[in-house]
């Protein structure tokens, strides 16, 4: 899995693993979700009042400077 950035300065890769299953309806009905072993790696800030989410990379399995 990999992020780019806002700058563009770099993109940071995650290494995952990552299980994939058929979707069900039930399944389709339940935002995705971003796991905590990303999540926890990251600064985040949210400001309800002008409508932002930033994230700071704190770690990564990965630095690819583009």
């Amino acid at each position: 899995m990999a992020f780019a950035d806002s700058s563009g300065g770099c993109i940071y890769g995650y290494d995952i693993p990552l299980l994939v299953h058929h979707p069900t309806a039930d399944a389709m009905r339940v935002p995705s979700l971003l796991g905590r072993d990303v999540i926890d790696r990251w600064r985040v800030t949210y400001d309800k009042s002008v409508a932002k989410l930033a994230a700071e990379v704190i770690s990564s399995d990965a630095e690819f400077p583009i």
